[in-house]
């Protein structure tokens, strides 16, 4: 009896060892993988930040508007520029505008650990969890906007934070859990719009869940909020909003208004205008104008890219997600039955987002389409997991297989948003900047047509008080009365669809800075012996080109020197003609379009009261329109009548551009 005794306390003592040992091995493994899904990030990432001014999308902006404590574009992310004023200040490290994008950098690892902690909350695994972060993580897109002042980080470190705590309430049934997911709504909504939009369309997946596994699907999501509970979340979320009393306190500054404070969106004047701001109404004439006929398109090319960009687990996750409606049959942890309800939820936020943004005709739709993909990378992860179980239970080498095909999955994404991301150009902007406040005369007006130009403009004058004697202004804020008041430089020679600068003329004085004046930029060089008639002859025609390349929506400066006829010259003028690289020259890319491919530039000539041939040179900012993208250009010209017809449809510029001599090439930059 008591050796029977004494041999099953040592068998007890034995398991519970055992017991203890793994356990104590499974917190190791999650802590590990915990760390992993954010050092690895934050490690592959930092490098990639941009350490100065750069001209990404509105990184200068967001900026400018949280160092100046102004307002940027609607619908003003209060949480966002506050955020990084604070951030700024307490970092003493570094560049202002390099804190601005560690921020933003700093968004993504903090989204791969929320990512990591919700696969293990659904999975219980620590290695397929931390291949879905680190796919997750490292898609082309989000990398790219996460190397600069960018607000795409935040907003999917956000949504992937409500869904975590969602789930946390419904395994748990603590209320604060449920608490927290309403607030960090209400921190969305404070912040991108695109949050609260996606939990509209996560409520009705709730609702789908409920009643689907009441009654098809056999499952049970086991803590459901009370009313109170709702009620309190809502008032929760709503605590954040008091953000956007930040705006109309800080829309009057002094540095110089913006476009939408000059056309009825300024949220200081009147409630309606608060409204429009911060709904961002003003982009109306955008949202849902893609006609239903392209937007099968669109949806094509949205699943290329997040095929290119995150690989194996994106595919897994959009064509057999749906395994997830059935985790019964691939597992038995009690965990993983809340993968169901929770890939209803996540569908309906993808569904209202899709449905959005699909019909949404901004230009940079790209970025706006990362909360989307990352949705269907979970689901990939969640798939993996079912057949990593399955083929747990079947053979191990299928677990194998399927745990090498998710990191494999990990590693394509990591490289092909290396490519993406790596410039090993980033000081270029900073340059720019410094040279065109170098070589705007003294106490000018700068004119600017670029915001991303203008506002890092106004924060290197606040940030590191250069060149205060230059005033800084936006082309909408060009009053007539400007040139008589001081002398008006400027970085656009595309001022002619904002303005009529008549009487002034654009003259550039290098290949950055263009003065006003109200002599013509042509300059008679004296008489002409070599050539007769009364046609013009061009003697000279080049490019006066910076050594980077032209910045998109500035000026490209051009040089002319021609002999014609004195008593003629009237009759006459000069035509630029500027194609991108291999473009087709079509009406769909042209002058009437939103992203031009090809325009022109015509620059007569005027009557002199002289006889015989003279020789002129013409010295002319050309406009590089700001709606273009950054690329090659190529550059002809020719003598042209006054009267000639000049291009207003496509085949009149394919006609022309082939009569055209070819003058240079030029590499547009910018944003």
């Amino acid at each position: 009896m008591m050796g029977s005794t004494g041999w099953g306390t040592k068998e007890k003592s034995g398991l519970w060892a055992s017991s203890q040992n793994s356990e104590h091995q499974s917190k190791k493994h999650f802590w590990l993988g915990f760390l992993a899904a954010f050092l690895v990030p934050f490690v592959v990432y930092l490098p990639t930040v941009y350490p100065t001014y750069c001209f990404f999308s509105d990184s200068g902006d967001f900026v400018t508007a949280g160092e100046l404590l102004m307002l940027p574009h609607p619908t003003g992310y209060p949480w966002f520029s506050m955020l990084g004023k604070l951030f700024a200040t307490l970092l003493p490290v570094g560049e202002v505008v390099w804190r601005y994008g560690l921020l933003t950098m700093l968004f993504v690892p903090l989204s791969a650990t929320v990512a990591y902690l919700l696969m293990v909350e659904l999975t219980s695994h620590v290695s397929i969890s931390m291949a879905a972060a680190w796919s997750m993580a490292f898609g082309a897109t989000l990398w790219y906007s996460a190397v600069a002042a960018e607000v795409y980080s935040s907003n999917l470190f956000l949504t992937l934070l409500a869904l975590y705590a969602l789930v946390r309430f419904w395994k748990t049934g603590e209320r604060r859990w449920f608490y927290t997911a309403g607030l960090t709504v209400g921190f969305g909504a404070a912040h991108h719009l695109t949050l609260p939009l996606m939990v509209v369309g996560g409520l009705v997946g709730w609702v789908v869940a409920i009643v689907l596994g009441r009654t098809f699907l056999s499952f049970r999501i086991p803590n459901l909020p009370a009313f109170r509970d709702v009620v309190v979340a809502f008032l929760v979320a709503c605590l954040p909003l008091a953000y956007y009393a930040y705006l109309p306190i800080r829309a009057p500054k002094p540095y110089g208004y913006r476009l939408w404070q000059l056309t009825g969106d300024d949220p200081s004047k009147s409630f309606r205008d608060f409204v429009r701001y911060v709904l961002g109404l003003r982009f109306r004439y955008m949202m849902g104008t893609v006609p239903l006929s392209q937007r099968p398109q669109r949806f094509v090319e949205w699943l290329r890219e997040g095929m290119w960009e995150y690989a194996f687990l994106f595919g897994l996750g959009f064509f057999f997600g749906w395994l997830s409606l059935f985790p019964r049959f691939f597992s038995r942890l009690p965990s993983a039955m809340l993968i169901a309800p929770f890939w209803l939820v996540t569908l309906g936020m993808w569904v209202a987002h899709m449905a959005f943004y699909l019909g949404y005709a901004v230009p940079d739709i790209i970025y706006f389409f990362v909360p989307a993909w990352t949705v269907v990378v979970l689901w990939g992860g969640l798939t993996a997991f079912l057949l990593w179980e399955w083929g747990h239970r079947c053979h191990g080498i299928l677990a194998m297989a399927v745990l090498l095909f998710a990191f494999l999955s990990a590693e394509l994404t990591l490289f092909q948003g290396w490519k993406v991301a790596w410039q090993p150009e980033k000081e270029r902007g900073r340059r720019y900047l410094e040279t065109v406040l170098r070589e705007t005369p003294r106490n000018s007006a700068l004119l600017v047509s670029i915001d991303d130009v203008l506002f890092h403009l106004w924060a290197i004058q606040a940030i590191e008080n250069k060149r205060l004697d230059v005033l800084v202004v936006s082309v909408y804020q060009w009053e007539p009365i400007l040139p008589f008041l001081r002398p008006v430089a400027s970085t656009t020679a595309d001022v002619y669809r904002f303005f009529n600068p008549y009487p002034w003329h654009l003259h550039p004085i290098s290949p950055y800075i263009a003065v006003f004046d109200k002599r013509a930029p042509i300059d008679l060089l004296g008489g002409c012996k070599a050539h007769q008639g009364i046609a013009p002859f061009v003697h000279e025609t080049k490019l006066w080109l910076p050594l980077e390349g032209v910045h998109i929506g500035t000026l490209l400066a051009a040089k002319v020197r021609l002999c014609v006829d004195a008593e003629e010259v009237g009759n006459w003028g000069y035509l630029w003609l500027i194609r991108r690289t291999n473009a087709p020259i079509t009406d769909a890319n042209g002058p009437n379009s939103s992203c031009w491919a090809w325009w022109w530039f015509y620059q007569p000539l005027l009557p002199l009261e002289r006889q015989g041939r003279v020789v002129l040179q013409l010295t002319v900012g050309l406009p590089f329109v700001g709606n273009t993208i950054p690329g090659s250009y190529e550059v002809r010209g020719l003598v042209y009548l006054r009267t000639g017809l000049l291009p207003t449809t496509a085949s009149q510029m394919q006609a022309l551009w082939a009569q055209a001599t070819f003058i240079g090439i030029v590499n547009g930059w910018g944003r």
